[in-house]
C-alpha cells in the first residue's frame, strides 16, 4: 500500500531523491516509516527492484535497515558505496545538452554560493592564537563573543584555491557534516535513544506509534528521528532543557496533543501551524517571549497553556495579504480559535487585555493571573460560556460593568489587585460560587451581592472595610467566609443571622482585627455546621461561653489575644482537634480541658503558666503540644500517657529535671531547649556518645583508636580542671582516665602474646643459623686427615640468607615490642592509680592494675596491688588467718596472689595462701596441685640450704631490678658491699638511716619533679586546646574560601556555558540565513529555468512562424515566376 502512496523522485539541484505523497502533496527528504524498498541508486544508472544488478568482481549488495536503503561493499578493500561501483558492463549516463547544461549550471550555482557564506562567515570570525599557551580561540567580531571551539560552518568546505588558506582551519571539523550516517545506531544509547528506538521499531513491525513521552531527560535537543514517526499523536517534552524546537515538527501531521511545558524555549515553532489536527498544546514554564502569528491557524486547539513565560502581549497583526487569503481575517490573533475552551496566560509579563480574546466565545477555562493587566477590557462579558475566571495578582482597579453577562460563570479569583469598586451588575451572576476578593482596596460591598444565592464561598480578607458587610442573610450555601485584616473595631450583632433555618456556614475567619468582643446572637444556629473559626490577632480578652457549645468544631484559634482565663464550658467542643492558645495571658487552664478526648494539636506557647491540669494524660488523641515559653516548674506525671504525643516543646520554662519518661520515646520529637538543665545535659550527653564510641573500639579490639579517643577527651577544655566540674564531667574524666589505662593494658597484653608465640620461631632460626656458622668454621679449621672421611652437609646459601633475614626482622619486632611495652606500662599504671584514687569500678581497676603487674613479672607490685583487689571485694578488711572470710570471688586473686609469692621467691607466703583456700574449698584441685608442686620445691632446694622461713617471711621488701628480697631495714641491695664492712653496730645503723634518708630526699625531688613535669603538660595542653581553637577558625576560614571558590568556578563554567550557548546560536543562525539563501537562490534558478524555457518556446515559436512565413513567401515567389513564364510561353507560341 506505502509503494501506492508514495513516489520517489530525482531532484537534478541537490542530486538525491525526495518522496512525494501523491495523497496529501506532502514532500520528504527522509525514507517514509513502513516503505522497505528498494530504491534506484540514480536516474539513469540504476536497476528496478525485480532485476538483478551486474556488479564488478569483488563488490556485493547490502541493505541498511536504519535508512532503507542499498548499498554495495567490495570484500577485498571494505569499500563502501551508495552507487552502483563502476566495471566493465558500466555505461555512463546518457544526457542531452539541454539537460547536462542544466546539471552543470546547478552545481557550478550551488559550489560559488556555498562559497560566499563561508566567506562571509571566514569574515565574522577571526582565529587569534594565545602566545603563552599556543590554543587558538575563535572570536566572533559581530557578537564580541570567543570561544575555544571552532564553528561548524555548513557543507564541504570549498576547494578554490583562493578560500583555502581563509577556511583551512575549519575544514576538519565540518567534514563529517557530510558523511551519511543517519539512522546508524551507536552504543551504548542514552535513554532518549532508547525512547525513540522503541517507537520505530514499533512502526518497522507496522504498528503505528501513537505517543511518545520523553520528559524529564534533561535533554539539550530533539533528534530529528521523532519528526519520522507520522503516526504520532502526543508527544511530550516536558521537563527538559530544550531551547528550541525544529522545523521537522510539520512532518507530524497528526499530532494531536503537545506538551512542551517546563522547558527553555524562547519560542514556538512556526512550523506547528501545519498541524491542523492540534487541540492540546502546553508550552508553560518556559521563556518564550513571542511567536509567530501564523500560529493561530491551529483553530482546532482546545486547550492552550502559555502560562509561566516572558510574553508582554499575543501576536497581533492586520493587514497581511497572505495571512488574510489563508484565513479570511483582517486581524489575526488569538480570536481565530473559536473553538478553545481552556486557556492559560498566567506568570506572564501581559500589561493589557489580549487583542480579539473576546472572539473565543467556546472559553470555559481563563487564567490571566500574575500579569500586570489594568483593564479586562469592554467586551468581557462576550464570553458567555467562562465558567471559570482567574485574574488575581494584577493591577486590577476594577471590574467591567458588563461583568454580569457572565452567566454561566462559577469562579472568580480576583485577589492581590487594587479593586476599589465592584459593579451592580454581578447580581446577574446566578451561577457564582466562589468570589475571592482578597487583598484589594474595596471599602464596601454593593448591595447587590445579597443576590449572589449559590455563593459558597467569600473572601474579602485585607480590605479596608469600614464596617462589616451586612449582605449575606440570603446567602443560604455560604460556608466560608473570609473578614480577615479588614481593620474591623466591632462586629453587628446579625453577624450569625441567616434567613434560613438550616444556614450552611462552616468555616470563619475574623482574625487580624481589632474587635474585643464576640456577638453570639445566632450562634446556636450554626451549631450543626459551624467547623472552623479563626479570632486570632484581635483584642478578646473573654473567650465566650455560647460559642463552646458548637459541638461540631474541629478547628479554634484564639492566639495572639488578651486572654487571662478560659471558661469551663469549653468542654462542651467534643470535637474539636486543633485548639490554638498560645500568645495570651494564661496563668492555668481548667481540668474541663482534658475531657477533650479528640484533641490532636494543643498550642499553649507564650503565655505565663506555671501549671498544667494533671490529669492531661487523657487526652489520648494528642500528638502535638507546645508547651514552650511558660513558667513550668515541672510537667504532670500523667504526660507519659500520651502514647500517640509525636512532638513536644516544653522550650524556655524553668524545668530542673528532665522528665524520665521522655527519654524512653524513640518515636517522639522532644525540645526541651533553653531550661537550666538543658546545657549541662547536651554535653553530657555528647562525652557519653563519644565514651561509647571508644568502648566499642576497645571491644572489638581497635586499642589504639580507643586510646587516642580517651585522650581526646581528657584533653578537652571542658573536662579540665577536675576540681571544678559538675559530677557529672567529673563521673566522665574519671570513666576515660580509667578506660584508657585498660587499653594500654590489652596493647600490652597483645605485645607479649606476640612476643611469646615469636619465641620459638626465633629460638629454631637461631639455631639453623648457629649450626651452620659452627659447620663452617669446622669445615674451615679442620685438619687435612679428616678432609677425607665423609662430607658435612651444609644447607644451601640461599636457605641461611633467608633464615638471617628472618630472624633479623623478628629481632627488629622483639626489640619494637619491648620498647612498646616499656612506655605503654607506665601509661597504663598512672591512669589505672589515678582510676583508683577516682573510685573508679575500684574491683575491675584494681584486677586490671595487678594482673598487669604480674604480666610484666614485677611480682612485689603485684602482690600488693592483688591484696588490694581482695580489699575492693570485701565488704570489712580481711585478716589473713580468718579463713571465713575466703569466698568464691576471692579465690581467683588469693591464686594470682600466690603465684606473685611464689615468683618473688616467697615459697612460705605463696604456700599459706594456698592453705586459705583449699581450707574453704578442700575440693579445688588446681590449688591442691599448685601446692603440692610448690611444696616439693621448697623441700627440695630451700630446705637443704639452710633457708630461714622467719626471716624470709620478714624479708617483705624486695627488689624490682634484680628480684633479691632484702629486709625491711636494708636500703638498697648496691650498699650491702659497703654496709658489710661496717663492724660497729652503731656505725651500721647511722649509716642505714643515712641512706633511708637520702632515698627519702630522692622520693621528695622525684615527686617535685613529677609535679613541674605535670604543670609543663598543663601548660602544653592549653597551648595545644589554643592552637586546636585557632587551627578550627583556620580551617573555617580556609573552608569558605574553597566554597566561594567553587561558586566562582561555578559562575565562571555557567558563563563558559552561556557564551557556548551564544555561538551556537550565532551559527544557527548563520546555518539559517544560509538555508534561506540556498532557498532563495533554488526558487530563482527554478523561475530562471522556467523563464528559459519559456523563452525557448517562444523563440521556437516565432522561429517557426517566421519559417512557415518564409516557406509563404517563397511559394508567392515561385507562383510569380511560374505565371510569368507560361505568360512568355504563351506570347512565343503566337
Amino acid at each position: 500500500m506505502m509503494h501506492n502512496v508514495y513516489q520517489r523522485i530525482f531532484d537534478p539541484a541537490t542530486q538525491a531523491y525526495f518522496y512525494h505523497n501523491v495523497k496529501t502533496g506532502e514532500t520528504s527528504w527522509m525514507t517514509p516509516r513502513g516503505l522497505k524498498i528498494k530504491p534506484k541508486t540514480s536516474p539513469n544508472g540504476g536497476l528496478d527492484d525485480d532485476e538483478p544488478s551486474s556488479l564488478p568482481p569483488g563488490w556485493r549488495e547490502a541493505f541498511d535497515e536504519a535508512t532503507q536503503h542499498i548499498y554495495y561493499v567490495n570484500e577485498s578493500t571494505k569499500e563502501t558505496s551508495w552507487t552502483i561501483p563502476q566495471g566493465g558492463a558500466w555505461k555512463p549516463f546518457v544526457l542531452d545538452e539541454d539537460e547536462a547544461a542544466t546539471l552543470l549550471q546547478a552545481a557550478w550555482r550551488g559550489r560559488r554560493g556555498r562559497d560566499r557564506v563561508r566567506a562571509v562567515l571566514a569574515d565574522t570570525i577571526e582565529a587569534i592564537a594565545d602566545p603563552v599557551t599556543g590554543a587558538t580561540t575563535y572570536f566572533n567580531k559581530k557578537t564580541n563573543i570567543s570561544s575555544a571551539h571552532a564553528p561548524r560552518l555548513p557543507l564541504t568546505p570549498s576547494e578554490r584555491p583562493h578560500l583555502r588558506n581563509r577556511l583551512h582551519e575549519f575544514e576538519e571539523v565540518e567534514t563529517p557534516r557530510r558523511l551519511f550516517s543517519i539512522g546508524k545506531r551507536n552504543y551504548p544509547r542514552s535513554k532518549a535513544q532508547l525512547i525513540v528506538d522503541a517507537a520505530e521499531d514499533l512502526e518497522l513491525e507496522n504498528t503505528p506509534a501513537l505517543e511518545l513521552d520523553m520528559s524529564n531527560l534533561q535533554a539539550l535537543k530533539v533528534t530529528g528521528r521523532v519528526w519520522n514517526l507520522d503516526n504520532l499523536e502526543r508527544l511530550i517534552l516536558k521537563d527538559n532543557r530544550l531551547t528550541r524546537i525544529p522545523s521537522g515538527i510539520q512532518d507530524l501531521t497528526r499530532l494531536v496533543h503537545l506538551d512542551l511545558s517546563h522547558n527553555a524555549l524562547a519560542t514556538l515553532p512556526s512550523g506547528l501551524q501545519t498541524t491542523k489536527s492540534l487541540t492540546y498544546l502546553d508550552a508553560s514554564h518556559n521563556s518564550i517571549t513571542t511567536f509567530s502569528p501564523r500560529l493561530w491557524k491551529l483553530k482546532g486547539l482546545i486547550h492552550l497553556d502559555l502560562s509561566h513565560n516572558l510574553l508582554r502581549e499575543l501576536p497581533y497583526v492586520e493587514g497581511d495579504l497572505k495571512l488574510l487569503k489563508e484565513t479570511g481575517a483582517w486581524g489575526i490573533g488569538i480570536g481565530l480559535l473559536t473553538k478553545l475552551q481552556t486557556l492559560g496566560l498566567s506568570h506572564n509579563q501581559l500589561a493589557a487585555w489580549p487583542t480579539l480574546l473576546e472572539s473565543c466565545m467556546a472559553l470555559t477555562a481563563l487564567d490571566l493571573s500574575h500579569n500586570g493587566i489594568s483593564d479586562l477590557g469592554p467586551d468581557l462579558g462576550n464570553l458567555l460560556a467562562l465558567d471559570s475566571l482567574h485574574v488575581h495578582h494584577n493591577a486590577l482597579s476594577g471590574l467591567p460593568p458588563n461583568f454580569g453577562l457572565l452567566s454561566n460563570l462559577r469562579i472568580c479569583l480576583a485577589s492581590h489587585n487594587s479593586i476599589v469598586y465592584v459593579p451592580e451588575s454581578i447580581s446577574d451572576c446566578e451561577k457564582l460560587e466562589v468570589l475571592d476578593l482578597t487583598n484589594n482596596k474595596l471599602t464596601t460591598l454593593p448591595e447587590a451581592t445579597k443576590a449572589l444565592k449559590t455563593l459558597t464561598q467569600l473572601l474579602l480578607s485585607e480590605n479596608p472595610l469600614a464596617c462589616y458587610p451586612n449582605h449575606m442573610t440570603d446567602m443560604h450555601k455560604l460556608s466560608d467566609l473570609a473578614l480577615a485584616s479588614c481593620g474591623m473595631e466591632t462586629l453587628p450583632a446579625s453577624i450569625w443571622t441567616f434567613s434560613t433555618k438550616q444556614p450552611a456556614l462552616s468555616t470563619v475567619d475574623l482574625s487580624h482585627n481589632e474587635f474585643q468582643s464576640l456577638p453570639t446572637a445566632g450562634i446556636p444556629r450554626l451549631r450543626p455546621v459551624l467547623t472552623s473559626i479563626q479570632l486570632s490577632h484581635n483584642a478578646l480578652d473573654i473567650l465566650e461561653p455560647l460559642l463552646c457549645t458548637c459541638h461540631r468544631l474541629l478547628f479554634l484559634d484564639v492566639s495572639h489575644n488578651a486572654l487571662s482565663g478560659l471558661p469551663t464550658e469549653i468542654s462542651g467542643l467534643k470535637a474539636l482537634e486543633k485548639l490554638v492558645l498560645s500568645y495570651n495571658q494564661l496563668r492555668s487552664v481548667p481540668d474541663s480541658i482534658t475531657t477533650l478526648v479528640k484533641l490532636k494539636a494543643l498550642h499553649l506557647d507564650h503565655n505565663a503558666l506555671a501549671t498544667l491540669p494533671q490529669d492531661i494524660g487523657r487526652l489520648a488523641a494528642l500528638e502535638y503540644l507546645n508547651i514552650s515559653h511558660n513558667m513550668l516548674a515541672f510537667l504532670p506525671s500523667t504526660c507519659h500517657e500520651l502514647r500517640r504525643l509525636t512532638y513536644l516543646s516544653a522550650a524556655f520554662n524553668k524545668l530542673e529535671v528532665r522528665p524520665p519518661y521522655l527519654q524512653q520515646r524513640d518515636s517522639m520529637c522532644v525540645d526541651l531547649s533553653n531550661n537550666p538543665f538543658a546545657t549541662l545535659e547536651a554535653d553530657y550527653h555528647a562525652f557519653l556518645g563519644a565514651v561509647h564510641k571508644a568502648k566499642r573500639d576497645l571491644e572489638h579490639g581497635a586499642y589504639t583508636a580507643a586510646h587516642a579517643l580517651f585522650t581526646e577527651l581528657l584533653y578537652d577544655a571542658k573536662l579540665r580542671p577536675f576540681a571544678v566540674l559538675h559530677p557529672t564531667h567529673r563521673h566522665i574524666r574519671s570513666m576515660a582516665v580509667c578506660y584508657r589505662g585498660i587499653c594500654r593494658y590489652n596493647q600490652i597484653s597483645a605485645a607479649l602474646r606476640e612476643l611469646d608465640g615469636l619465641k620459638d620461631e626465633v629460638a629454631t632460626l637461631t639455631r639453623i643459623v648457629h649450626e651452620d656458622a659452627m659447620l663452617r668454621n669446622y669445615i674451615a679449621h679442620r685438619p687435612f686427615s679428616a678432609t677425607k672421611g665423609p662430607a658435612v652437609p651444609l644447607k644451601p646459601d640461599d636457605e641461611i640468607a633467608a633464615a638471617c633475614a628472618r630472624l633479623e626482622a623478628l629481632v627488629a619486632r622483639k626489640v619494637e615490642l619491648r620498647s612498646n611495652v616499656a612506655l605503654w606500662r607506665d601509661d597504663a599504671v598512672g591512669d589505672l592509680r589515678a582510676a583508683l584514687r577516682l573510685r573508679v569500678e575500684p574491683a575491675t581497676t584494681s584486677y586490671t592494675l595487678a594482673m598487669l603487674y604480674s604480666k610484666l613479672q614485677e611480682f612485689p607490685a603485684a602482690v600488693q596491688a592483688w591484696t588490694e583487689a581482695m580489699g575492693s571485694l570485701q565488704t570489712s578488711s580481711v585478716a589473713e588467718d580468718d579463713d571465713e572470710t575466703v569466698t568464691s570471688s576471692l579465690v581467683p586473686l588469693l591464686m594470682e596472689r600466690a603465684r606473685a609469692f611464689a615468683g618473688m621467691g616467697q615459697i612460705p607466703r605463696a604456700l599459706m595462701d594456698y592453705r586459705r583456700i583449699l581450707a574453704v574449698f578442700p575440693l579445688h584441685a588446681e590449688a591442691q596441685w599448685e601446692l603440692n608442686a610448690w611444696s616439693d620445691h621448697h623441700k627440695a632446694f630451700h630446705e637443704p640450704c639452710g633457708v630461714d622461713n622467719e626471716e624470709l617471711l620478714r624479708a617483705y621488701a624486695v627488689d624490682v631490678a634484680t628480684g633479691i628480697g632484702r629486709r625491711v631495714h636494708d636500703p638498697a641491695v648496691e650498699a650491702l658491699a659497703t654496709l658489710n664492712e661496717i663492724d660497729s653496730k652503731t656505725e651500721f645503723a647511722a649509716e642505714c638511716q643515712r641512706l633511708r634518708d637520702a632515698e627519702a630526699l630522692a622520693q621528695v625531688q622525684t615527686a617535685l619533679a613529677h609535679k613541674a613535669q605535670k604543670a609543663v603538660r598543663d601548660a602544653a595542653v592549653a597551648t595545644t586546646v589554643n592552637r586546636q581553637r585557632e587551627i578550627r577558625a583556620n580551617l573555617t576560614m580556609q573552608a569558605e574560601e574553597d566554597d566561594q571558590r567553587k561558586r566562582d568556578a561555578a559562575i565562571a563554567h555557567a558563563l563558559h556555558l552561556h557564551q557556548l550557548e551564544l555561538v551556537r546560536e550565532a551559527n544557527e543562525r548563520a546555518w539559517m540565513e544560509y538555508e534561506e539563501e540556498l532557498q532563495r537562490w533554488v526558487e530563482g534558478e527554478q523561475a530562471r529555468l522556467r523563464q528559459e524555457e519559456l523563452d525557448a518556446l517562444e523563440a521556437a515559436r516565432r522561429k517557426a512562424e517566421e519559417k512557415a512565413e518564409y516557406k509563404k513567401r517563397l511559394a508567392r515567389r515561385g507562383g510569380l515566376r511560374q505565371s510569368a513564364s507560361t505568360r512568355g510561353r504563351k506570347k512565343s507560341l503566337k
